[in-house]
């Protein structure tokens, strides 16, 4: 039977592989329909091969899909300016992939941002043009192991390993970003579309939580110390939960970093695939919020599959992670994610097994899961597929407990604290 709470191995992970061939094929629907309106434009929807399609799917690809593109096709084809302005945002999203894998128009023509400088999903170079390429139309021809660069009457051209980040950069207009990647998940960096989502919606989301608007501002460049503490704590949930980073490695493509002490971490399934966590000096801290959010992100492409509840959205619960009443929905997040935490300290505690602040947390986390099982026990209305899931927690649950029970000496305040 396939487990939904243990991480997958994702070889042949039909969660992740559905969830990403149906909005790849939405995705060609749309592009479909704009050929045969437009029969100048490339043919994009012919070039997303099912095979590139883990390798396109970037959480900002996601995002302007999600947000701009399918939202100008519900009802009808769109006139040919709405049709025209998206096909030429969506070139930029996936040139550079494509190009990688021998696909994709020789040309294209992408807009630089308000800076002049245009960014690629997922690269950690960008072509920088300057202030006098604002919002310029600017045509990338690639000839070859070579790039064109066009923008206005200036001309440069760039080897395409510059431009992927591969080798060093030589060409003048290219800037080389202060990402770490690890496994393929890359921390630090920026777009456009984030640093808008940063500025304006990701503020107002935490403040209809009834907090207080925070500033968000990304940290855009890592230092060298910096990238040597990701490291460090990407390092250790490989070393102590392979399989974690297995599929966290296939499926998280980003944690964009947060300059702020406003919030911890927070997963969007506006941006599928991934993390924004405020950047602090604190090991434990930040390997807990990792998995924290992955384990959000992993639900995420289950709820994209099924509704796994049946709850109506507008009723409310205690949760024991808020203190303002939860949906259901939320509540299941919360229960899901905690109960992979409890996992993680399990391991952390063979490896580290006489902290005592380690089984301090162990034991709230517990003590939470309890409380949550016990809400969804009384208000959740499942689909199949949630009750499958609902029972893979319980059962984690109970062998969690006993063995938290026995490694504190059954019988003592730390092995009880849980049942409650």
């Amino acid at each position: 039977m396939f487990r939904f709470v243990q991480p997958s191995e994702m070889k042949n992970d039909f969660v992740y592989t559905l969830m990403v061939k149906r909005r790849m094929e939405k995705l060609k629907h749309c592009l479909q329909a704009c050929a045969e309106q437009d029969g100048d434009q490339p043919r994009w929807d012919s070039m997303l091969v099912e095979e590139h399609y883990r390798e396109l799917m970037h959480p900002v690809l996601v995002n302007w899909t999600d947000t701009r593109l399918f939202p100008a096709f519900q009802g009808a084809v769109p006139e040919k300016p709405v049709r025209e302005r998206l096909l030429e945002e969506f070139s930029r999203l996936v040139l550079i992939p494509l190009w990688k894998h021998q696909e994709g128009p020789e040309t294209a023509v992408l807009r630089a941002d308000a800076e002049g400088v245009v960014y690629f999903p997922g690269c950690i170079t960008v072509v920088d043009l300057g202030a006098e390429a604002k919002e310029m139309r600017v045509t990338f021809t690639r000839t070859g192991e070579m790039v064109t660069i066009s923008a206005g009457e200036r001309q440069f051209v760039v080897g395409f390993s510059e431009l992927t980040g591969e080798k060093e950069i030589t060409a003048p207009i290219l800037r080389r970003l202060g990402c770490y990647e690890h496994g393929g998940v890359q921390f630090g960096g920026s777009d456009p579309l984030i640093e808008a989502f940063t500025e304006r919606e990701l503020p107002e989301i935490i403040q209809s939580y009834g907090r207080g608007r925070p500033s968000l501002p990304p940290i855009r460049s890592l230092s060298l110390a910096d990238m040597w503490y990701y490291e460090k704590a990407m390092d250790l949930i490989q070393a102590v939960w392979p399989q974690m980073y297995r599929e966290v490695t296939a499926h998280v493509r980003a944690v964009y970093l947060l300059n702020t002490g406003e919030i911890g971490a927070v997963t969007i399934n506006l941006f599928q695939g991934a993390v924004f966590m405020s950047h602090r000096s604190d090991l434990m801290w930040t390997t807990e919020n990792l998995i924290h959010e992955f384990g959000h992100a992993r639900l995420d492409q289950l709820f994209e599959l099924d509704d796994l509840l049946l709850n109506s959205a507008d009723e409310r619960y205690p949760s024991p992670w808020r203190e303002d009443l939860r949906p259901v929905k939320g509540i299941l997040h919360g229960l899901f994610v905690f109960v992979r935490i409890a996992l993680w300290y399990e391991r952390v505690a063979e490896v580290v097994p006489h902290a005592a602040d380690i089984r301090d947390r162990t034991q709230q986390v517990l003590a939470q899961i309890g409380q949550a099982l016990d809400t969804l026990r009384q208000h959740a209305r499942w689909t199949a597929l949630g009750e499958q899931l609902f029972s893979e927690l319980s059962e984690q649950y109970d062998r969690l407990v006993k063995a938290a029970a026995v490694s504190n000496h059954a019988g003592s305040p730390e092995g009880s604290a849980a049942a409650g």
